[in-house]
């Protein structure tokens, strides 16, 4: 068989192919190619929300949800009229075992809570070597909010694995009836507690004194969302 024939018979072949698919059967090629659209386009748009849920933190979720309003509060008339605004504060300090330190929320009926959430974060320092190799054990931090006149108290606690970063997260989002209950009552508050610093422990040689660890720095994000009269312009 010659070149030329091998050319001529794949030639023939695609035309039965065109043939049979553009000619005779129209209808249920572009039925076929329909569906592939959609499929493929359905296929599209999951990829790009699956792409963008992995890059959405709690905080955006959060916020694209109370960005448009929150119907359950729509019967809390004290507030009607007020617009919701977000405010973000962030604080770094340090502190010893057992110390903790209190962050202040003002609310008043002007400044209506409507949710908080934290973010805590801190770095426990790295193993150290001093002939023999002393691994720093784990630090425990603590994180709680609590409204006016103690009604609300919500509470978290973690350890960061030995020698890496630690965090807590923690978010209130506060009911129609806990709005209700804390307008007009007095500020929130957030305690940040270090309730435990590990001490630096050799890895080799049990009962050997190692290093002391008897603090640690933190850093914390504090996201408030409230109800407020309109800003005059």
């Amino acid at each position: 068989m010659t070149l030329r024939d091998t050319i001529g018979g794949v030639g023939s072949f695609l035309h039965e192919i065109n043939n049979f698919l553009f000619i005779k059967n129209k209808k249920i090629t572009g039925t076929v190619g329909f569906v592939i659209i959609v499929i493929l386009t359905i296929l599209v748009f999951k990829a790009e929300a699956d792409a963008e849920s992995d890059i959405l933190t709690k905080t955006d979720i959060l916020n694209r949800i109370l960005g448009g309003g929150r119907d359950d509060l729509d019967d809390i008339k004290e507030i009607e009229g007020y617009e919701h605004y977000i405010e973000t504060n962030r604080i770094a300090g340090e502190l010893q075992e057992g110390q903790n330190r209190e962050i202040p929320i003002m609310a008043d009926e002007s400044r209506v809570i409507e949710h908080i959430n934290v973010s805590l974060t801190w770095s426990d320092e790295q193993d150290i070597r001093r002939i023999r190799l002393f691994e720093n054990t784990p630090d425990t931090f603590s994180v709680e909010i609590i409204g006016p006149e103690g009604n609300i108290s919500l509470r978290s606690s973690a350890s960061n694995d030995g020698g890496s970063d630690g965090e807590i997260v923690l978010s209130k989002v506060l009911t129609p009836e806990e709005i209700r209950n804390t307008m007009g009552r007095g500020g929130f508050k957030v305690i940040i507690t270090l309730e435990e610093v590990g001490d630096y422990e050799a890895r080799l040689g049990a009962g050997i004194i190692g290093p002391s660890d008897t603090g640690n720095d933190f850093s914390i994000s504090i996201e408030i969302g409230y109800f407020s009269p309109p800003e005059k312009t």
